[in-house]
């Protein structure tokens, strides 16, 4: 049931305006940058449920970009060298370069 969940999701967020590549957003590779200093929120989909955090200064790099009803960016981020993305984060908590 999750997996279709999650494949929703992502449905729903591909067919989301703004959303698209990393190649079409030219973020690449970015660092957790948030402000308040404490680790940042990593969700299942922009605005969706929180799956685990990252620390700041963690580098992750870039897979798509969506953005919510609300129109705040959201970045779906790899860590490190993984391959599979870990989820979905606020763009404005990221430096890219």
């Amino acid at each position: 049931m999750r997996r279709i969940a999650l494949a929703l999701a992502v449905i729903i967020v591909a067919a989301l305006p703004g959303a698209g590549a990393a190649q079409d957003a030219g973020l690449g590779t970015c660092r957790v940058a948030d402000p308040t200093g404490t680790p940042l929120n990593v969700r299942q989909g922009p605005q969706g449920r929180v799956v685990g955090s990252l620390r700041n200064g963690s580098i992750v790099r870039v897979a798509a970009t969506a953005r919510d009803h609300k129109g705040q960016v959201w970045t779906q981020v790899v860590a490190g060298d993984a391959r599979h993305s870990i989820g979905w984060v606020l763009r404005a908590y990221l430096s890219c370069h």
